[in-house]
């Protein structure tokens, strides 16, 4: 890769993150990243008889915790915020 091919690529996953935190970094996002976490099964065990299946649970699993953890987001203060969203909104 030459200099200015770098320098490209690196401009292009800033302006990705840029974008990443836009989209997840308030409340909507906090609760679809939520729901993201949920439909992932990111807290909850993975393990099943059929290695086909846990296999996709895995690899849904992985792409939620890259999210969290580009956005330096710590998944149990995300799921204490959003306990207390859906008290409050009650």
């Amino acid at each position: 890769m030459n200099k200015k091919s770098t320098i490209a690529t690196a401009k292009k996953q800033v302006a990705t993150f840029e974008s990443y935190k836009k989209v997840f970094l308030n409340l909507d996002g906090e609760v679809v990243l939520h729901d993201l976490m949920k439909r992932a099964g990111v807290l909850d065990p993975i393990f099943t008889t059929d290695i086909n299946q846990m296999l996709v649970r895995e690899g849904a699993r992985q792409l939620v915790l890259k999210i969290l953890k580009d956005l330096r987001i710590n998944v149990e203060h995300l799921r204490e915020r959003m306990d207390e969203y859906v008290r409050d909104s009650e």
